[in-house]
């Protein structure tokens, strides 16, 4: 167990180290200068690559306003279309108050005429029977006057009850 940890801490430690040994860039040789020259160098590479970046930004900006300006357009159509539905349904219960109103007069004239026919019903009742008890009063009348000559018909009037 002691073995495969100082193995392994020699491997970690290996390749810490490797990069210094292999020359790696970052770490400067012993005698190293900084120059006028090297530092306009990299100011220059500096700011080519914020250029770079600048431009993918805007580029992704761009990106994005289309796209935004794609779902504004979206929005833009369903808006209307939510309108031209709106408008469509208060066509639509427009159409169903005139509809309501036509049945409404209709059953309005339906009850009014319910209620002519009776009231005629009523008064044609009145009409007719009274010429027909008239009538019968003056027929009643002269079997009486009848029943005073004939014996056997005031029999069967008064039997009657007339």
């Amino acid at each position: 167990m002691l073995r495969r940890v100082f193995l392994l801490g020699s491997v970690v430690f290996f390749l810490s180290v490797s990069p210094v040994l292999a020359g790696d860039e970052s770490v400067p040789p012993p005698n190293f200068r900084v120059t006028n020259e090297m530092i306009y160098r990299e100011l220059m590479e500096i700011k080519l690559r914020q250029a770079r970046m600048e431009e993918r930004f805007e580029e992704r900006f761009k990106a994005f306003d289309e796209k935004f300006k794609v779902f504004d357009e979206k929005f833009k159509v369903l808006e209307a279309k939510i309108e031209a539905n709106a408008r469509a349904i208060e066509a639509n219960a427009r159409a169903i108050d005139r509809v309501s109103d036509i049945f409404l007069a209709i059953f309005g004239a339906l009850i009014a005429l319910l209620i002519f026919v009776i009231g005629f019903a009523i008064w044609d009742r009145k009409t007719t029977v009274k010429p027909v008890r008239d009538e019968t009063e003056r027929i009643k009348a002269v079997l009486k006057e009848y029943g005073k000559k004939e014996p056997k018909l005031a029999e069967i009037l008064r039997h009657f009850g007339l």
